[in-house]
């Protein structure tokens, strides 16, 4: 897919417009019109014409474009849409349109119906081209699934506007239509706990990950009863329109560190380019990776450098968190040149530019000190394993005795929030024994 740079929305006048076009290189490298401002807006009344292109694009396997654009209505009103199409055929023969989601469409959140109120831009120019940021996800299907971010109003929000994930589905009780659904709000509650989402900063980058198949990695502000600080930072995890709360700031991750998912620390500022505790990494199986500031739940902070002691988390399929490495702690590793075992503490740890394969595979680098063979430090490659499975609880691939120690020495440790309610109890330990039972 084509954008001309002199056809981009920054460049229109009355006397330039914008166009999509399509092309294959390897069978046709002519380029095919398939919108253009202008266009008129399929079944809308009162009748409307396309006028601007927003920032999301997105082609799925089945070939259906999904784009975003704003366009403006017979009574003068500019109103945002999200839209399908397909690829031309041929040259100037142009596929029909069809609307998935429009500015003023109900959506459902919860019990609410609110309305949809406008999307949400990220320019993608803003972010590195290895982890660029997005506002549209589309599923393979022929009548897709759409994921889209966007701002809500009216119905329990009054006057006030809320961002949030909106998913756009098939309505199988009215052939044609679509379904809006609030999958993520700002306002919302989040299941199973007593906390609210405060903030939810899409807008700024690469806060929110997701696949074509549904699975969202979000993180946001949280406020309620029971955290740290007003408006504490969580990883959300979104699933089959589920949504629980896998990391949140406070969370012990041994007996002696803490996750640590702010912006600041002991009242200074973060370096606003040091942003890897806010985002995480996303394969197609919904396995994620994250790289957290860690504290010390012993040692006062006092320095900001002790803020950014990031460590190395993996999120399972079933949202369950499990610790790769956290910098001060020894860490026992294979080596892949002697093939014996050894042990380092780790010093400073950095994630590969794409860190997750599909195989649940982790590439990074660590700095450890001890390091066999140096007087002080040395670096070493590391691949790590996401466990398959709840019950693979040290993830070693299968389980076993092994994992039920583990998982015991952590509930002891008031580290075993098995089903992520927010804290250790009697019922994760139970929980667990479930799935260890059932296997891997």
């Amino acid at each position: 897919l084509v954008i001309p740079r002199g056809l981009e929305p920054a460049a229109q006048t009355a006397a330039v417009g914008w166009g999509l076009w399509s092309f294959n290189p390897d069978s046709d490298s002519t380029p095919r019109l398939f919108v253009r401002n202008g266009d008129s807006v399929p079944n809308s009344a009162p009748a409307a014409a396309f006028e601007r292109l927003r920032k999301g694009l997105v082609r799925n396997l089945a070939q259906r474009i999904v784009f975003t654009a704003a366009a403006r209505n017979s009574l003068g009103a500019l109103e945002d849409h999200v839209v399908m199409t397909s690829p031309p055929t041929a040259a100037g023969v142009r596929a029909p349109f069809t609307v998935l989601a429009k500015a003023g469409d109900s959506v459902h959140s919860g019990a609410d119906q609110l309305i949809l109120f406008d999307l949400i831009d990220i320019d993608p120019t803003a972010h590195p081209l290895s982890n660029p940021a997005r506002t549209l996800w589309a599923s393979d299907d022929q009548d897709p699934r759409v994921y889209f971010l966007g701002r809500l109003t009216g119905g329990a929000l009054g006057g006030a506007i809320e961002r949030a994930l909106i998913e756009s589905t098939p309505d199988p009780t009215r052939p044609g239509q679509r379904t809006l659904k609030a999958l993520l709000r700002v306002g919302g509650r989040i299941p199973n706990t007593t906390l609210t989402i405060a903030a939810a900063h899409f807008a700024e980058g690469n806060r929110i990950r997701g696949n074509q198949f549904g699975d969202f990695y979000a993180w946001v502000r949280v406020s309620g009863s029971g955290i740290n600080e007003a408006n504490d930072g969580a990883m959300l995890k979104i699933h089959n329109g589920m949504v629980q709360m896998v990391a949140r700031e406070g969370q012990r991750l041994s007996a002696v560190q803490e996750l640590y998912l702010g912006d600041d620390c002991a009242g200074d500022s973060i370096d606003p380019n040091y942003i890897s505790s806010h985002y995480v990494y996303l394969n197609d199986r919904g396995q994620g990776v994250m790289q957290p500031m860690v504290r010390s739940t012993t040692t006062p902070v006092t320095d900001i450098t002790q803020c950014r002691r990031a460590g190395i988390l993996a999120i399972n399929e079933s949202g369950q968190l499990s610790i790769v490495t956290v910098p001060g702690e020894p860490v026992r590793f294979s080596s892949s040149v002697s093939g014996q075992e050894t042990t380092a503490e780790v010093a400073g740890i950095a994630l590969a530019t794409r860190p997750l394969n599909n195989n649940g595979e982790i590439l990074g680098l660590n700095v450890a000190s001890n390091y066999p063979g140096t007087s002080a430090y040395g670096a070493a490659f590391f691949k790590f394993r996401i466990p398959a499975c709840g019950a693979d609880f040290n993830g070693n691939g299968h389980a076993d005795i092994s994992d039920l120690q583990s998982f015991v020495d952590a509930w002891l440790a008031h580290n075993g929030d098995f089903n992520h309610d927010g804290s250790t109890t009697l019922q994760d330990l139970f929980s667990f024994l479930d799935a260890w039972f059932a296997g891997c």
